[in-house]
């Protein structure tokens, strides 16, 4: 079965310095090479931890001390670097585990085009249109005592271009739950601002959020 609407070009990723292709809406790639695709990813140092593959620069690093509805990264457009990373170990305060949300530069319309695989006991594929990017399920939930946090991922590439569509590539591990998948947001924006938030529920205090660029 192939899936419309894949704005990443498996070609691109085997060019050191040009890692993706932003131009259509038009690409057919079956879901075993999406999956090979984030392997690629993870092994060229993408959507993966700080400190892997590449220089990377700590901006900011934040732990909520106390329960919060969303969290803001603003002034993005003065800070050094190609690439941003965002990691967050994280919770809601919800009683079930939620989806992590982002927005940018506070664009709440239906730009967002949303494709992404999450693990469970099976691999469950998901493409669809929103008002925000998502990692479904992303978050663990409140518990006494929080024993699991989730670890989420976001990496926005050249994220101060205005000719091409900014994409958020993201995963996330949250007690037994893998999330990865990306999304595209149809406005020609640098990436200024951008605001978390769960999809119910709050940020549970503890949660921790930093901010790297790269290159």
């Amino acid at each position: 079965m192939t899936k419309r609407d894949l704005v990443l070009l498996s070609s691109a990723l085997s060019v050191m310095d040009q890692k993706w292709a932003w131009v259509t809406d038009d690409w057919d790639v079956t879901r075993a090479k999406l999956s090979q695709l984030y392997s690629r990813l993870s092994d060229d140092g993408y959507v993966c931890p700080p400190g892997g593959n590449g220089d990377y620069t700590l901006i900011s690093d934040d732990t909520l001390l106390v329960d919060t509805a969303s969290y803001t990264l603003d002034d993005l457009d003065l800070l050094s670097g190609v690439d941003l990373v965002i990691e967050l170990e994280a919770a809601t305060s919800n009683s079930s585990p939620r989806s992590l949300n982002a927005q940018i530069n506070g664009l709440t319309t239906s730009i967002y085009k949303r494709q992404y695989i999450r693990w469970i006991s099976s691999a469950t594929y998901y493409s669809d249109t929103s008002t925000k990017a998502e990692m479904p399920t992303a978050l663990t939930r409140k518990e006494t005592p929080m024993l699991y946090w989730a670890e989420c991922f976001i990496h926005i590439p050249n994220y101060k271009l205005t000719t091409r569509y900014p994409v958020l590539i993201g995963h996330a591990y949250a007690n037994g739950r893998h999330t990865r998948g990306w999304t595209s947001v149809k406005s020609l924006v640098a990436v200024d601002e951008i605001t978390l938030y769960p999809s119910a529920g709050n940020f549970l205090a503890g949660t921790r959020i930093k901010l790297f660029t790269k290159g």
